[in-house]
C-alpha cells in the first residue's frame, strides 16, 4: 500500500501528500501568512497507509517567506504643470500581498519641483524634474514621474496711457488774488 504524508493543525488533517519514495516527501501548505514565525506543534504530521496511521510528531519551529515588492507603477508617468500647481501621484505595489508596501517619494530638482512623502508634486519654478518612487522593502525596485514646469502666463497690466480720458485736472487760477477754491476776492464782493 502507498503511504500518504497527513499534514495536521489545531487536530484537523489540512493536507494530504503521497510519499514520493518509501517514507520521503515534500509537502507545500497552502493559506499561510508570509514572513510570520509558526511555532514547534503548530502543525504535527503522521504517516498513513489507508488503514493504520502512525504516531504524530511535531513540526518544528519555521518562518515563512516575506512577499516582496517586485514593482511599482505610478501614473501619471509625466506631468505638465505650470508654477504653483499640484498634482497628486497614484502608484500600485505589486504584488498585492507584499509584507512592506510602503514607499518614499524624491525630487531631482528641488527648485523646479518637490514632492511630498504621500505623493503630490508641487510646481515651484520652470524646469524639468523626475520625481523618483522608490520602495522601502527593496530599493532597487522603483518607478519614475517626468515632471515639466512652465511659468505662469504674464497678466495682462491696466492701461497707463490717458489719452483716452476726458477729465482734465483742475487747473489753479492765474488769478493773483484767487483764493484756495479758485474764486477772487473781485468776484466775491
Amino acid at each position: 500500500m502507498a503511504l500518504t504524508l497527513l499534514v495536521y493543525r489545531a487536530g484537523e488533517v489540512i493536507k494530504r501528500q503521497p510519499a514520493a519514495e518509501r517514507g520521503r516527501t515534500t509537502v507545500t501548505i497552502d493559506g499561510l501568512e508570509s514572513n510570520t514565525t509558526y511555532d514547534e506543534g503548530d502543525f504535527k504530521l503522521a504517516w498513513t497507509d489507508g488503514n493504520l496511521e502512525s504516531d504524530k510528531v511535531n513540526v518544528p519551529e519555521f518562518k515563512t517567506n516575506k512577499v516582496g515588492v517586485t514593482n511599482i507603477t505610478s501614473t501619471p508617468d509625466t506631468v505638465s504643470l505650470t508654477v504653483g500647481e499640484t498634482q497628486q501621484i497614484n502608484t500600485v505595489v505589486t504584488p498585492d500581498g507584499a509584507n512592506d508596501k510602503s514607499l518614499t517619494y524624491s525630487t531631482n530638482n528641488q527648485p523646479v519641483a518637490t514632492v511630498t512623502q504621500d505623493g503630490l508634486i508641487t510646481a515651484e519654478s520652470s524646469g524639468q524634474a523626475t520625481i523618483t518612487v522608490k520602495s522601502n522593502d527593496d530599493p532597487t525596485v522603483t518607478s519614475k514621474v517626468r515632471v515639466t514646469v512652465k511659468d505662469k502666463p504674464a497678466e495682462e497690466q491696466p492701461s497707463t496711457d490717458d489719452t483716452t480720458s476726458t477729465e482734465q485736472p483742475n487747473e489753479p487760477s492765474e488769478d493773483p488774488n484767487a483764493g484756495a477754491d479758485g474764486t477772487s476776492d473781485a468776484e466775491t464782493q
